[in-house]
């Protein structure tokens, strides 16, 4: 599955408007304008910090995707903050330090259009086993009966 497709299939991701820019083995890259809808306090100055948590567990995960070859789960992701997000957009970069046999961590940096630092995330990812099903494949589930398998 490609990052477009995976985008088209995240209803939450297309509905924050994250664009993935770049993705590769190990590497990802996204952009997100930040809107109204983004803002944290009432008057619209800076962007909720889980929006920046959601655009950050994107990009990482965008990175995963190609060594994978599907949508990699999140197992963790812990993020500092490092300036408060009064920007118009946010650029997310992407790495791979790790790729193991059941999971991949990688680590992200976020700035804004001028490139200041506003984050750095650290995501675990899980890579294993793909011949299970994904969640992503199909619309899956579908019916009850299906998640109880």
């Amino acid at each position: 599955m490609d990052p477009e497709e995976m985008i088209e299939r995240s209803p939450f991701v297309g509905y924050l408007g994250i664009e993935i820019t770049r993705a590769e083995e190990g590497y990802g890259e996204a952009t997100l304008e930040i809107e109204d809808c983004h803002a944290g306090p009432p008057d619209g100055s800076i962007a909720h910090g889980g929006v920046i948590s959601a655009f950050a567990d994107t990009v990482a995960g965008t990175a995963t995707l190609p060594l994978a070859g599907r949508v990699t789960p999140t197992i963790d992701l812990r993020i500092d903050y490092l300036n408060p997000a009064n920007c118009e957009r946010l650029n997310g970069i992407a790495e791979v330090r790790r790729k193991g046999s059941s999971i991949s961590i990688v680590d992200v940096e976020i700035t804004d259009e001028s490139g200041c630092e506003i984050a750095t995330a650290r995501g675990v990812f899980k890579v294993d086993n793909p011949k299970e099903r994904s969640q992503w494949e199909d619309g899956w589930p579908k019916t009850e009966s299906d998640v109880e398998e």
